[in-house]
């Protein structure tokens, strides 16, 4: 039997990750969603914390103001807190898909309006900023972290997170000297 066929972690002849996302969860699904993407390596890109302020360099900048633009030009998501911290990006949104029958993708190409679609088309633009300035760019990890909010609860205490990031940047995981 071909192995691509037996085995799931293969397609098109290549090792393929398995997806770190909730299996059986529908990522058009209308739900709140806390994100981290890191750059590659944890390596600081966006500029530093200063006196547990985020002083963000000109990439940083437009990291920021392209967060913002998703507000603008896509309608069904809402951002409601984010912060660019220097290797990392927290992003708190609300998608807003209508309901439709859950689509199986896999490995195919994006599912339009998902979360993953969202994420890599923002990646890509930061990435192609980068370059087209000519700026310092490690570029980003593979994939991100999401967390699915399920009650109010976790969701102020994630709020809060993001805003006091900066205040506790020499606590954080991401904190690299």
């Amino acid at each position: 039997m071909d192995k691509d066929k037996k085995d799931n972690h293969y397609y098109k002849g290549r090792y393929r990750i398995p997806s770190s996302r909730l299996k059986n969860w529908d990522y058009l699904r209308k739900s709140s969603y806390f994100i981290t993407i890191c750059t590659k390596n944890m390596i600081p890109a966006f500029g530093c914390v200063t006196k547990n302020k985020m002083e963000l360099n000109k990439l940083g900048l437009y990291v920021d103001q392209s967060i913002e633009g998703i507000k603008i030009h896509k309608k069904n998501i809402n951002i409601i807190n984010h912060i660019v911290m220097p290797n990392h990006v927290h992003i708190l949104l609300f998608l807003n898909n209508p309901h439709q029958p859950k689509i199986i993708n896999r490995f195919g190409p994006l599912i339009p309006e998902s979360l993953s679609a969202l994420i890599n088309h923002f990646k890509g633009r930061i990435t192609k900023y980068a370059q087209k300035e000519k700026l310092f760019w490690p570029d980003w990890q593979d994939r991100f972290h999401d967390k699915i909010i399920k009650d109010k609860k976790s969701f102020d205490f994630i709020n809060q997170y993001i805003s006091n990031n900066p205040l506790t940047w020499k606590d954080d995981r991401y904190f690299r000297k």
